[in-house]
């Protein structure tokens, strides 16, 4: 039996195995395995695509809803809720453009979209990702500079500047994901002169550049923005630990000496800020948490498969991929509860809305059920009429009615 040459490894043409049996009886191997395009069993896949289908509808709605609540009312249209609407814009695009060509690449083998959607879908969703990391950390330092730094003879960041910091964040991220984009495509997989289907891969020029680039977007999209959450929360906890004892003495000097309580004037209202600091401290907490929770195990297989490829199944690693994949897009469906339900204002501008669209329905149903009591009162009269209308012609057609 003539022998033949196979690659069985895309990024090194070079490395081949010759397997001893004839090219017939490979190809109905080959045809026999890949027949089925799928790649896991009927219910794992149906869970999977359940979960996204609902990670995707979740993290669309709750972002388009806090978009639509911070860009349609001026009250909130600060400079502080740029960074916010930009994180729903980014979580967004995860859900509509990302998230639908990830779980095909999970679930189907072949790569039916063409080379160009191969290369724009990583590119697209490494950027978002790069963007909402960038976003989550401007965030943190905007927090700690107001309250940590406050200084108020300089003047607050305006709506220009976050705009501007927006920006610089989205060409950041897109300079960071060019090599996604550049070293993305599609290669044939099958034998010599006989082609099955097309697999979206990633052909880098060396497997020690591909490493180093995914130690570099690990530390870019993970570890500085986890560290820098970590650090200005313990800065800003111990920030406003240091005010309430302030509060306390200059409340205990003011109980003591009335008559020097000229400095203990505006306590109540140093309260009050101190109240919502905190809540602000407790709900910045929460996004370290979060955030760590969301992107560790991502960022963890992602290292495993670079530097142990060989450590498990195709299926098993396939399986991870997918689990790890939801649990970070997960983040679409937090951030907005963490940045827009743990706002106060916006939270109180989502609650004002729900009642007027409450209101709206009330009226529509109301509208509606008064309107079909009419017809039928109408549909009533009309039959009554007609009822009476038969009789009288009925008994004027009667000859015994007439003796």
């Amino acid at each position: 039996m003539p022998a033949f040459q196979y690659p069985v490894n895309f990024t090194d043409m070079n490395f081949n195995f010759s397997f001893n049996f004839s090219f017939s009886q490979a190809l109905d191997v080959l045809e026999e395995h890949y027949a089925n395009d799928k790649i896991f069993g009927r219910a794992t896949e149906r869970a999977i695509v359940i979960c996204y289908a609902l990670l995707m509808a979740m993290g669309l709605f709750c972002n388009l809803l806090v978009c639509i609540v911070v860009l349609a009312n001026s009250k909130i249209r600060c400079s502080r809720n740029v960074l916010v609407v930009n994180l729903n814009i980014s979580d967004i695009i995860l859900c509509v453009f990302c998230m639908p060509f990830t779980l095909l690449v999970i679930i189907r083998r072949n790569w039916f979209l063409g080379d160009l959607l191969c290369k724009m879908v990583p590119f697209v969703q490494a950027s978002t990702i790069f963007v909402s990391a960038g976003t989550v950390l401007s965030i943190a330092v905007d927090r700690y500079n107001t309250i940590v730094r406050f200084n108020p003879q300089y003047p607050k960041t305006g709506k220009r500047d976050m705009l501007v910091n927006a920006s610089f964040i989205w060409v950041t991220a897109f300079l960071l994901s060019t090599p996604i984009c550049i070293f993305q495509g599609t290669v044939p997989v099958g034998l010599p002169g006989y082609h099955m289907y097309h697999k979206c891969v990633e052909l880098w020029p060396s497997p020690s550049f591909k490493g180093v680039y995914t130690i570099i977007i690990l530390v870019i999209q993970f570890v500085v923005p986890s560290l820098t959450l970590l650090v200005t929360h313990a800065y800003i906890r111990t920030h406003l630990n240091n005010k309430i004892v302030k509060v306390d003495i200059c409340q205990d000097s003011g109980s003591h000496q009335n008559e020097t309580a000229s400095p203990c004037i505006n306590h109540e209202r140093l309260k009050r800020d101190l109240r919502r600091n905190t809540r602000a401290t407790m709900v910045l907490l929460n996004i370290s948490v979060v955030f760590t929770v969301s992107w560790l195990p991502w960022n963890g297989l992602n290292l495993l498969a670079e530097f142990y490829p060989h450590l498990m199944s195709p299926t098993v690693l396939y399986l991870l991929f997918a689990v790890c994949h939801m649990v970070a897009m997960s983040s679409s469906v937090t951030n907005p509860i963490l940045y827009g339900w743990l706002n106060s204002n916006i939270r109180r501008e989502l609650v004002q809305m729900s009642w007027v669209i409450a209101k709206a329905g009330t009226a529509l149903v109301s509208m509606r059920s008064t309107h079909s009591e009419n017809q039928a009162a109408q549909q009533s009269i009309t039959q009554m009429r007609s009822s009476g209308g038969e009789s009288t012609v009925n008994r004027s057609n009667n000859p015994e009615s007439k003796v």
